[in-house]
């Protein structure tokens, strides 16, 4: 990805160069960047998991969706 000043930012397997990359662009940038990574990599796991749950039976009423919900959250 080019700046407007004609440097470039290459993103590809290898993370630290990428840090390192972000952190010459904008000092303070790279290690904020491995924190969102981080928060990422928490906030896919924690969604890969409810997508994973079988959906509430809807057949049982308000109460079974209200107890599905539940059990998903916690």
């Amino acid at each position: 990805m080019p700046t407007e000043d004609g440097r470039y930012l290459t993103m590809g397997e290898d993370v630290d160069a990428l840090f390192k990359q972000i952190e010459a662009l904008a000092s303070g940038d790279g290690p904020a960047y491995q924190e969102f990574e981080a928060l990422l990599i928490e906030v896919a796991g924690v969604l890969r998991g409810v997508a994973l749950k079988t959906p509430p039976n809807l057949m049982g009423g308000w109460k079974s969706l209200i107890e599905g919900i539940t059990k998903v959250l916690l």
